[in-house]
């Protein structure tokens, strides 16, 4: 395995678990008593992709990185602290839709290891529910200015994207795909 891709499944390892914390601490503190049980879920979900891509990285001889700034971590930066439902739930779909595209992207590159694309296709299956749950828990918010915050999230997201990318190691990877 490439420095590369060690660096970059690290980053997907790292950027799953930091989603699985904060899910899992949304489940246990939200008043929203209807959405504790897709958060408890998203919460499960986005650590087994963790453990999948920790896998990977192990079967393929690699050790994980530590990664500190995780996608999140650099949204949370110009976001800030998401201060009601409608802005948890904006995020999370800006995020889990970039998430899916960009999976999406690098599971259909030629040469990819196929672990690596058994792994990404195995998130991309989960990824795509945690889409459709959020839209449908979004329409119920529409009056809250749901529409508005989405707008700022993808904003957001697309600066924040366009900066990852422009990192060496995802310029490397990635070239003509990204």
């Amino acid at each position: 395995m490439s420095e590369d891709l060690l660096y970059i499944l690290s980053y997907y390892r790292a950027s799953e678990l930091a989603g699985s914390l904060l899910f899992g601490q949304l489940a246990m503190h939200t008043s929203y008593d209807e959405l504790r049980t897709p958060l408890t879920e998203q919460c499960s979900e986005e650590a087994h992709h963790a453990w999948l891509v920790n896998q990977t990285i192990v079967e393929m001889g690699g050790t994980p990185l530590r990664i500190a700034d995780t996608f999140q971590t650099e949204i949370a930066k110009i976001y800030g602290m998401p201060k009601s439902v409608v802005d948890i739930l904006c995020l999370t779909k800006v995020f889990e839709e970039r998430v899916l595209g960009h999976y999406q992207k690098h599971a259909s590159m030629k040469n990819e290891d196929p672990r690596v694309v058994a792994t990404l296709n195995s998130i991309i299956e989960d990824e795509s529910g945690h889409v459709d749950w959020i839209e449908t828990a979004l329409e119920q918010y529409v009056d809250q200015g749901a529409e508005e915050k989405l707008k700022q999230a993808q904003e957001i997201d697309a600066e924040v994207y366009d900066k990852l990318v422009k990192q060496p190691v995802f310029a490397r990877y990635f070239e003509g795909v990204l």
